[in-house]
């Protein structure tokens, strides 16, 4: 049984029993997360997103990749959108698909680095390691709030051999 089940309690009601119950992580569903915006809960969702994209059929380097984005996404809810969010990991073929909606008008940017910058590089990452990626208009946290997204194979291509 994963840490995130808790069989007593309706779906709605469960809290994540990562140490993460001062952090406000809540599971609605079984591939839905909802967090509050505390640096604490970037953890627990890297390891819901991990879970989750192994009970899909994805593979060790799909899971990490998955993890890492998402902490990427989550790390922008908590310093830019300070909304709840929900993060929802689901199966579409042969992919995983993550996305996080909170309630923040505001839209990720991939902004122009410079070497000494220390922060600015999630979308990067996201852009780059995801298979495809994007950002919908989504009001389920607030009016007017998005829902940032993206898709990974759920098996890493194999190396041509050289």
């Amino acid at each position: 049984m994963s840490h995130f089940d808790e069989p007593n309690l309706r779906p709605a009601e469960r809290q994540v029993s990562a140490g993460l119950i001062g952090s406000s992580v809540a599971v609605p569903g079984p591939g839905r997360l909802r967090v509050e915006p505390d640096p604490k809960a970037v953890a627990g969702t890297r390891c819901f997103t991990r879970e989750r994209a192994a009970a899909l059929g994805a593979d060790e380097e799909a899971q990490a990749s998955a993890a890492l984005l998402v902490s990427e996404l989550m790390t922008n809810v908590v310093l830019h959108a300070r909304t709840s969010a929900l993060v929802d990991v689901t199966g579409h073929g042969d992919c995983i698909c993550v996305s996080v909606t909170d309630g923040s008008p505001m839209q990720p940017l991939l902004s122009g680095l410079r070497p000494i910058e220390v922060n600015g590089r999630g979308m990067w990452l996201v852009n780059d390691m995801a298979a495809t990626n994007g950002v919908e208009c989504d009001d389920a946290i607030a009016p007017g709030g998005k829902r940032v997204w993206f898709t990974i194979a759920k098996v890493a291509p194999a190396g041509d051999g050289s």
